[in-house]
């Protein structure tokens, strides 16, 4: 998305890095907490690519954001257009016209030290 919209904060770090053991500990360095980690995977399905990203775009919400601002100049079209394409890269499902990727996430435990 970032050719459409502006830069991030410097103190920002990406969506993606959340999901690294290593950014995770580079965040925390300075807390007294221990962290633990867990990684799971869930396969995201729809009807099809577009409808995932319709639904993406109503309820994830960086992707929401992104569609409310960029609707106003007419620039989501193009983008949404892009993540079609990449969603269609990514289909594995069997299925003519069905949509499914799996995803993996990481789920950081935080036990504060005593």
């Amino acid at each position: 998305m970032r050719p459409y919209l502006p830069p991030s904060p410097a103190y920002a770090s990406p969506p993606a890095g959340w999901g690294r053991a290593e950014h995770i500990r580079e965040l925390f360095a300075e807390y007294p907490v221990e962290l633990t980690f867990e990684r799971y995977s869930v396969d995201l399905t729809a009807e099809s690519a577009e409808a995932f990203i319709d639904m993406m775009a109503d309820y994830y919400g960086p992707l929401l954001q992104a569609r409310n601002k960029l609707s106003v100049d007419g620039r989501w079209q193009p983008l949404r257009g892009e993540l079609i394409a990449l969603s269609i890269e990514v289909n594995t499902a069997e299925d003519a016209g069905g949509f499914r990727a799996p995803s993996e996430y990481l789920v950081t435990l935080a036990d504060k030290r005593q």
